[in-house]
């Protein structure tokens, strides 16, 4: 079996292909939409339009920061990727992932 990848932009992300259950998968929101789904601020050529890889929601840079990266082992996805704030946050999202200094 090879491995899967799947390449947005400028990032590749590989995916298991062994992972047990991937009924998790986000359906994503159309590109069309034009605003925040989640602050509601109209997309325009310098306020992009981002997905969370987690909910599927297309969200602006603000609600969705670069920096709010982690894996997503029931979709197979085992690299960081990026989760809108409301995901990221999510206790959901901390399950099968491990916590620093948790006993």
């Amino acid at each position: 079996m090879h491995a899967l990848t799947i390449t947005s932009h400028k990032h590749a992300v590989p995916i298991n292909p062994t992972a047990d259950d991937k009924s998790d998968a986000a359906d994503w929101t159309p590109d069309a939409h034009g605003k925040c789904q989640i602050c509601k601020t109209k997309f325009t050529v310098v306020r992009r339009r981002h997905h969370c890889r987690k909910c599927g929601k297309l969200v602006c840079g603000k609600c969705a920061p670069k920096d709010n990266t982690k894996p997503i082992p029931k979709q197979g996805i085992m690299q960081p990727v990026r989760h809108c704030k409301e995901c990221y946050r999510s206790p959901a999202c901390f399950k099968n992932t491990q916590r620093v200094g948790s006993l």
